[in-house]
């Protein structure tokens, strides 16, 4: 790697730089998002039927089957969460059927977060105003911690 490669890399992204970055994930792809569908919900039910299978063999094999599937719920509850936020497709009646869907795998209403994002972001204050704790906007706190991950 050259020097100015590195140097580059150390450099925080400027506010323009992050929006460039980020501008190919504004936009929900359905594609994208049935495929993440996919490759959750199909091995998350396999694992379920092994675990199952595999409790008549020994439970310390259902438990270890157990932890891939533990990830692969966390996975569907993210789907689940994004639903809510109306980012996984550009319908929201696709969004609402697919989160409601996928609740039932997280035993976690649908409804009740889906109402909680709403409310809260329609009462959340500006991203731009100052925290009166830290006088820091959402925007420059959050700003140092995005700009680093992309670089990562």
């Amino acid at each position: 790697m050259r020097a100015q490669d590195t140097a580059a890399a150390a450099r925080p992204l400027t506010e323009n730089e992050l929006v460039r970055a980020l501008q190919r994930f504004a936009k929900p792809n359905w594609r994208r998002s049935l495929a993440e569908i996919v490759v959750t919900a199909v091995p998350l039910a396999l694992l379920w039927l092994v675990a199952w299978w595999a409790l008549s063999v020994s439970w310390v094999l259902t438990l270890l089957l157990a932890i891939p599937a533990a990830g692969l719920l966390v996975r569907l509850f993210l789907i689940q969460h994004d639903c809510g936020h109306g980012a996984f497709f550009e319908n929201r009646h696709v969004n609402d059927w697919i989160g409601r869907t996928t609740s039932g795998g997280g035993h976690t209403p649908f409804i009740m977060p889906h109402r909680a994002i709403s409310t809260g972001a329609a009462s959340a204050t500006s991203i731009r105003s100052p925290s009166p704790s830290t006088g820091r906007s959402a925007r420059s706190a959050g700003y140092a911690i995005v700009s680093t991950a992309i670089r990562w």
